[in-house]
């Protein structure tokens, strides 16, 4: 909350390039994933993915032709936990960054 106020952003690297998102997930993105209980759609880790990394930098990212579906739901864990105060930015999972 107070790093929002403050118009800060959570960086992270990969393929060598920097990125960043907010440190504040869409509460509804976060319900929608709740609600799954366990097994989530592919379409909705692709939209939760759009949503969080912006849909523009996705794209950019899977460009690359090792960007995997593993290495996406990497990211997404990532996201989870640093914006839920779990641990740094930095890094997004991908042993490219």
């Amino acid at each position: 909350m107070f790093a929002r106020m403050k118009g800060e952003t959570i960086p992270f690297r990969i393929y060598g390039k920097e990125y960043a998102i907010s440190p504040d997930l869409p509460a509804s993105l976060v319900l929608e994933l709740a609600r799954c209980e366990g097994d989530v759609p592919p379409k909705l880790v692709f939209s939760a993915a759009g949503r969080i990394f912006g849909k523009d930098v996705m794209d950019e990212i899977a460009a690359h032709d090792d960007f995997t579906l593993s290495k996406l739901e990497e990211m997404l864990a990532w996201a989870f936990e640093v914006c839920s105060g779990g641990g740094t930015g930095g890094g997004a999972g991908t042993g490219k960054n």
